[in-house]
């Protein structure tokens, strides 16, 4: 999650858009490329949400959603070096294939998006038993070694895997950023490798925030996707926040059709999965212009052949404690803290008929 909160001019010109969703008549049936991430996921405390997983997994099911994203970090699976243990992640899995979910898994030894307060970082999240410097031989096996136990325990369930998470804003941070990156491009490789071997099924993608890309699509950020084109990765996952307004100018189905045209050009035609999108309801946006960004997703996005499955972040929103993550609490859910559903939620469900 890489979502900046100064989306004000942004909100401003949503406020004046008027966007010509006639273009929603076309006569296409999105929802096999539809994901949730889902919330809540089964394994958070009970007092963070009023419904349950169960719950939101049967809401998935009633807005047609193909794919059940979930996030999930080393350390719950790898508590001791190669000894690994499926129970928490399980817990997740397990009741969305039961439902008849395709599943897609985020890899977040890289984690990115907002604290309790709004405050954002991107970091690593490698548990303390593993040699945590990319550019060691240990690190390159362990991360090969996690990737291809994961594989094998989620062979035939798991469709989609996307390792780390906004990997280019974590290695913008660093002066050294590129020599970093160059030794994650190795470990990568590997682990690409790995999960292939064990089930070549597998759709395995590096998770990239495209607004960096975008924004400096000829010079130095574009230098955190070209490497991968050149991989055994099955698509390029991305992170896009259209709403930053700063980054993608003003919101429109023209301006859509552009951004898309040009990440078609800038992955060279390759398959893309969106993994994370979303519009937040709470101040200072509304209930209805979630709404209005909703549809003019579902009015570009799915329709193009190259776009793989797009995924929107969240599906429920936690309620306000201080612990919880500003992402999950920060209003993109279709539902508030409270269950209730909002405007957007109606409008998914008539445009993922």
């Amino acid at each position: 999650m890489t979502l900046k909160r100064e989306f004000y001019l942004a909100i401003m010109i949503l406020l004046l858009l008027v966007v010509p969703f006639g273009a929603c008549e076309r006569q296409v049936s999105p929802h096999e490329k539809l994901g949730i991430s889902i919330t809540p996921m089964g394994i958070e405390p009970r007092n963070w949400y009023k419904v349950t997983c169960e719950t939101a997994l049967d809401t998935a099911k009633e807005g047609r959603f193909k794919t059940i994203w979930f996030p999930v970090l080393w350390e719950w699976v790898e508590q001791s070096l190669g000894v690994y243990e499926f129970d928490t992640v399980d817990t997740m899995i397990k009741p969305a294939v039961d439902k008849g979910f395709d599943v897609g898994v985020r890899l977040m030894f890289i984690a990115t998006g907002n604290d309790g307060q709004g405050n954002f970082s991107s970091v690593l999240q490698i548990p303390a038993h593993v040699n945590s410097d990319l550019s060691s031989p240990e690190f390159k096996v362990s991360f090969s070694n996690f990737c291809r136990a994961f594989a094998r325990h989620y062979s035939g369930k798991v469709k989609y895997i996307t390792v780390a998470n906004s990997i280019n804003n974590y290695f913008e941070q660093f002066p050294e950023g590129a020599d970093k990156f160059d030794h994650f491009m190795s470990a990568y490789t590997d682990a690409v490798s790995a999960i292939h071997e064990e089930d070549p099924n597998i759709v395995v993608m590096p998770d990239l925030d495209f607004g960096g890309i975008y924004q400096d699509r000829v010079n130095s950020r574009a230098r955190f996707l070209r490497p991968f084109l050149d991989t055994e990765s099955n698509a390029i996952g991305f992170i896009v926040y259209l709403v930053e307004e700063d980054i993608y100018g003003t919101i429109s189905y023209d301006n859509m059709a552009a951004i898309l045209d040009t990440m078609n050009m800038l992955t060279g035609n390759r398959q893309v999965y969106i993994v994370e999108t979303a519009m937040f309801s709470k101040p200072p946006s509304t209930e209805e212009l979630q709404s209005n960004y909703v549809e003019l997703l579902l009015a570009t996005i799915p329709q193009r052949d190259f776009i793989m499955g797009m995924a929107w972040f969240v599906l429920y929103d936690a309620v306000d404690l201080p612990e919880i993550s500003w992402d999950f609490k920060g209003g993109f859910g279709f539902f508030d803290e409270n269950g209730v559903p909002k405007k957007a939620w109606g409008t998914w469900r008539k445009y993922a008929k």
